[in-house]
């Protein structure tokens, strides 16, 4: 049998399943999230390759994995119980407000990191430039031109993914990479005065120890001259004239454009909204698309049924109502958004678990699922392994 940690995202699924993963007679997927119910690209490859992910002893009464966007996602469960109609399903819920913040700085985190490569690129974007159109698409993860930095960088990934889904766009690889650089005027004295067929060796001494000199530099024949006040040190020396020189400030520079790169490849350049526009915007677009009935006649009794009612009545009248309003909402969503996988600025709806399971609940049974506050992870954590151990009639 499988369970699996379905949800939510930045709430404690991590710390549960790498102290679930330590249970004898538990045998956890090699990778935590494997995103095989949610990506139509695994999902494809079918079930043989989905049980590759594990391999169980003698001793495993049950193999797990963890991928907290199933819940969200609005065919995961249905998937699932295709698969696996016994499947037990646990879900951590964190107060909503706080998930989606966590969220937001964890994908602040990761454009930190994307505008730290960008930055990479920018400096050197002559030679970057070079490197790429001379090697093969496929080969640049050992690109030997490129520097090791931008090698090892998390990010590197998503240049070559956006390059590869530009070349499917019917573009050459050429053409794919021209896009990603654009020529600017140099208005600054900054990194940017290239001296055409003048390898550093050929420059007085002073002149070399302001000079990045590599060997991609001298092979092409270019220096790139470091230092904010390049052209007041050029101007103490009587023997260099600025008139001939001052083309060459004056040369337009090569700047890494990601916009253009990345523009078959959205999610490549990512860009975040304050979390609080990011928020009423979605709750405004989603609310425009949706015109749920927001009517307050429109209650599950009358006053005068109040009256005369049982709280049996009241309850079960209040459920069913409950019930048809979350129908509602279920169907909107269907129709208005395109739930995204990853990180993505889905803050609004990625909180809205109540719909999320009612969807989850068309395909398999309520009883199926253990629900943990994430706040008792905090407060108690081997109190939550007990019920998670009970639930899944472990020692």
């Amino acid at each position: 049998p499988l369970f699996i940690i379905a949800g939510t995202q930045k709430s404690g699924t991590t710390i549960l399943s790498g102290l679930l993963a330590e249970h004898p007679l538990i045998s956890f997927s090699k990778k935590k999230e494997l995103h095989f119910f949610d990506k139509d690209s695994n999902y494809n490859k079918g079930i043989r390759h989905y049980l590759k992910n594990f391999s169980p002893s003698e001793k495993s009464k049950y193999i797990a994995e963890s991928t907290p966007f199933y819940l969200a996602h609005r065919e995961a469960c249905q998937r699932i119980a295709d698969v696996f109609p016994d499947v037990k399903m646990i879900i951590l819920l964190r107060e909503p407000v706080e998930r989606a913040y966590s969220e937001y700085q964890m994908k602040l985190r990761r454009v930190s990191k994307q505008k730290e490569l960008f930055d990479m690129i920018d400096e050197d974007a002559l030679s970057i430039r070079s490197c790429l159109l001379k090697t093969d698409v496929d080969s640049l993860n050992n690109a030997s031109c490129l520097p090791q930095q931008i090698l090892r960088h998390a990010t590197f990934k998503k240049v070559i993914l956006g390059l590869q889904k530009a070349m499917k766009k019917q573009s050459t690889y050429q053409e794919a990479v021209e896009r990603c650089f654009v020529e600017e005027p140099n208005t600054t004295d900054k990194p940017a005065l290239f001296i055409p067929d003048h390898p550093c060796e050929a420059l007085p001494q002073w002149m070399r120890n302001r000079c990045k000199c590599t060997t991609a530099s001298i092979s092409q024949g270019f220096v790139w001259m470091k230092g904010t006040s390049l052209r007041s040190v050029v101007e103490e020396r009587e023997y260099f004239n600025m008139t001939l020189l001052r083309p060459f400030f004056e040369r337009k520079i090569l700047q890494f454009n990601p916009k253009s790169c990345f523009q078959d490849h959205p999610s490549g350049f990512e860009k975040v909204k304050p979390i609080e526009v990011a928020l009423l915007e979605e709750a405004a677009d989603f609310d425009q698309c949706a015109s749920l009935n927001k009517s307050t006649s429109d209650l599950p009794l009358s006053i005068d049924d109040l009256d005369e009612s049982t709280p049996e009545d009241v309850l079960d009248a209040s459920l069913d109502w409950a019930l048809e309003k979350l129908e509602e909402v279920d169907d909107a969503i269907e129709h208005c958004l395109t739930v995204r996988g990853g990180i993505s600025s889905q803050y609004f709806y990625r909180s809205m678990y109540a719909v999320q399971l009612f969807n989850c609940f068309q395909s398999i049974d309520p009883n199926q699922f253990l629900f943990i506050p994430s706040g008792d992870m905090k407060r108690s954590l081997p109190a939550v392994l007990k019920r998670v151990l009970s639930f899944l009639e472990l020692p």
